[in-house]
């Protein structure tokens, strides 16, 4: 997709994944797993509770050199804050492994986002 987008657009060859709910689980197992692939990521909310919380656990042992550089900022609605152990994997591993890669949180208030469904 990425080379279409730059035969179709102007690019200036810097790019970025951002992803909401399983979309920003896919940044986030892309970005432990194929950092290279963007040079920024964003995962707003990830489903870290997918597959029985399985890449958040995973998350440690795929931290390394390969994420240093490359900046991935998290931002978790109340039901992430619900239930934060998935996210708390994630960052204590980038924390301890990959020093400077969680992208710095924006100063200012908090914005508390709940997420909607219509049945």
């Amino acid at each position: 997709m990425k080379p279409l987008v730059e035969r179709l657009y102007r690019a200036s060859g810097d790019d970025a994944v951002l992803g909401e709910f399983l979309s920003g689980l896919f940044v986030v197992e892309t970005y432990l797993t194929e950092p290279a692939l963007f040079d920024g990521y964003g995962a707003i909310d990830p489903s870290l509770w997918w597959d029985k919380e399985a890449l958040s656990r995973k998350a440690m042992a795929l931290v390394g050199d390969l994420q240093k550089g490359r900046r991935l900022y998290l931002a978790m609605a109340k039901e992430q804050a619900d239930e934060p152990a998935g996210i708390n994997r994630v960052t204590a591993g980038l924390r301890a492994r990959a020093e400077g890669c969680l992208a710095p949180w924006p100063r200012g208030p908090i914005l508390r986002i709940r997420r909607f469904t219509s049945s």
